[in-house]
């Protein structure tokens, strides 16, 4: 749905410098990582995260999971894309 990739675009084009720049470190990391490695973020960042969807990394196929543990922190971390039959 193309309104759909629209929204999500707009959310990483609306934040800030720092902010994107945190984006691509949690991704990275987790790309390197072993699957279910978590890293602990704010809330926009894992929105935004959870809103661009799966990446590649070095052939790997990262599908993000975004869990809250409280006060506004959120934990992040990737699974293996699954694709579909």
């Amino acid at each position: 749905n193309r309104a759909t990739l629209t929204t999500m675009s707009l959310t990483l084009d609306t934040l800030n410098a720092a902010e994107q720049a945190e984006v691509a470190r949690i991704r990275e990391t987790l790309g390197v990582c072993s699957w279910g490695h978590t890293i602990r973020t704010s809330r926009r960042i894992a929105r935004a995260i959870l809103a661009d969807g799966w990446w590649t990394w070095n052939g790997r196929f990262c599908d993000p999971i975004v869990k809250p543990v409280g006060l506004g922190l959120y934990d992040v971390a990737a699974k293996e894309l699954e694709p579909k039959p």
